[in-house]
């Protein structure tokens, strides 16, 4: 009998979504004599590694474990980049989880799988979910499904350092560690009050390390006011613009000390290493605000943002398939607490794949539904006869329209409220439909609402596998048929996949 605390042998048999691998662990034989296998769950390994692991959590049919030890690693294993990757490993394979402020950072989980395999395995886990969690035929899902778009091998071209230095927003948290000594970093895994203060990090910019151990050095040494809680420092790079933003997020309380900090930000940037300059090439700082988060009980969360120099937004451009009409550049000014997509280069790839997707046909009358700042419906405004964004956001639509008009395209119009409630009232007015909802996906009711409307096209760009099928099956078992499936891979060095997806009316 298996339980809470056992040290176990287990072999990696592979990964599922969500960035664990998955061993299986014979608990005896049923009543025919056949035996029984109990899935076991454990962070930090690959497909093939062989562990020793302690049970820490038991169901029924499932357990999770922690590795205590490697006993072989499998062949997909490399060596991580990063030095604050993962948790120390002694030369015998022994583990020490263990606090440790400069390891276990949680902004990578896959930095000690290849790359190429991890393509492989974003691929399967989409595939596995549309098989059995969206009820499709596998024979169907292998014809239809593309392998993963990634940031190398074809790819060369535009990512020329790889899957790395590829994020163009970065938000690191304050903490106190157990010593009381504020802290600065990434959260680590598991741990939401614990940071691993990053000296480094090579999925956002080479600068960053030393910007934050600057920070650092300014508020270990503040004196704050009464009630102010230092939250967050969000940073904010164009990909191809170079264009860089500072943010810093307070709750409650006042900010004293924002002429001071501004002149750190701006002596800091006027004084970067060569070294950084010629790998960041030209960057920038434009903007540097302090967010208030207004947090008081009984009351709504409020964001008040302050410009303390610079300007209002950065700009960021994108580079996207314009089909005969060559590359098609669009220009698009972020303000603080705007979406933009955090992998500017391979949103240019979806996006292209989004226009060819949309294109032929004629001029189409299209909506994009939970439009956020509008970039969907930017990129298609030359295809389209019409688009129509609606989103629920009022500022978010604010900064389409500003975004909109910076492009010059005049055929948009923007609706700002729920899509559940305003799509019948437009019901008759579309051929394609767009929706790039939040990770928990879309209604029963909103895919009810579109199956009443005249559009017989659906593109669902989807950050979620798992909600994605769901609503796939939904929309199947309403007389729709899946046409197109792309999965695109933003987020090297971690278990996240976008999919994107076409569905036709029959």
């Amino acid at each position: 009998m298996i339980k809470k605390g056992d040290i176990v042998n287990l072999t990696v048999e592979n990964l599922v979504f969500g960035g664990e691998g998955v061993a299986r662990l014979a608990t005896g034989v049923d009543e025919a004599g056949r035996e029984r296998r109990m899935a076991v769950f454990l962070d930090g390994v690959v497909a093939g590694d062989e562990v020793e692991a302690e049970i820490v959590a038991l169901k029924r049919n499932l357990a999770r474990a922690r590795v205590k030890r490697f006993v072989k690693y499998g062949d997909s294993r490399v060596q991580p980049r990063c030095a604050h990757f993962g948790v120390n490993v002694d030369s015998d394979g022994r583990v020490d989880g263990r606090y440790d402020a400069k390891k276990n950072c949680g902004g990578c989980s896959w930095q000690m799988l290849d790359y190429d395999k991890q393509l492989v395995v974003k691929w399967a886990e989409v595939r596995d979910s549309l098989v059995r969690l969206g009820g499709i035929p596998a024979n169907e899902v292998d014809r239809i499904l593309l392998p993963t778009l990634g940031m190398a091998g074809d790819a060369a071209a535009k990512f020329p350092d790889g899957p790395w230095y590829y994020r163009n927003k970065m938000d690191f948290s304050f903490t106190r560690n157990p010593a009381g000594k504020l802290c600065l970093g990434l959260h680590m895994k598991g741990r939401f009050h614990d940071v691993t203060e990053i000296e480094e990090c090579f999925l956002f910019r080479p600068w960053v390390g030393d910007f934050l151990r600057r920070m650092r050095e300014f508020f270990e040494g503040l004196e704050l006011v009464d009630g102010t809680v230092l939250s967050s420092l969000i940073v904010r790079a164009g990909t191809n613009t170079g264009e860089v933003m500072v943010n810093l997020l307070v709750e409650n309380g006042e900010v004293d000390f924002g002429e001071n900090w501004v002149e750190v930000v701006r002596e800091f940037w006027e004084a970067k290493s060569e070294k950084c300059k010629a790998q960041s090439g030209e960057d920038n700082l434009v903007s540097v605000f302090v967010t208030h988060i207004i947090n008081k009980k009984g009351q709504p969360k409020r964001f008040v943002e302050k410009l303390l120099w610079g300007r209002e937004s950065f700009r960021e451009k994108l580079r996207v398939d314009g089909g005969d009409a060559g590359v098609k550049e669009l220009s698009f000014d972020v303000a603080p607490q705007a979406f933009l997509q955090p992998n500017t280069k391979q949103a240019e790839v979806f996006y292209s794949l989004v226009r060819r997707l949309a294109g032929g046909g004629g001029k189409k009358r299209i909506f994009d539904l939970f439009c956020g700042t509008g970039t969907i419906a930017i990129v298609l405004a030359d295809l389209a006869e019409k688009v129509v964004g609606i989103e629920l956001n009022a500022p978010a639509v604010e900064n389409a329209r500003a975004n909109a008009a910076l492009n010059k395209a005049d055929n948009l119009e923007w609706r700002v409220g729920d899509v559940g409630k305003l799509l019948p009232e437009l019901a008759k007015e579309v051929d394609l439909i767009v929706v790039d909802p939040p990770r928990a996906g879309l209604s029963e009711k909103i895919i009810d609402t579109i199956g009443l409307t005249a559009a017989k096209e659906l593109i669902y760009v989807s950050c979620n596998p798992t909600t994605l099928a769901r609503d796939l099956k939904l929309f199947l078992g309403k007389g729709w048929k899946l046409d197109f499936a792309q999965p695109i891979d933003q987020f090297a060095q971690t278990y996240h996949i976008e999919t994107v997806v076409k569905i036709k009316m029959v």
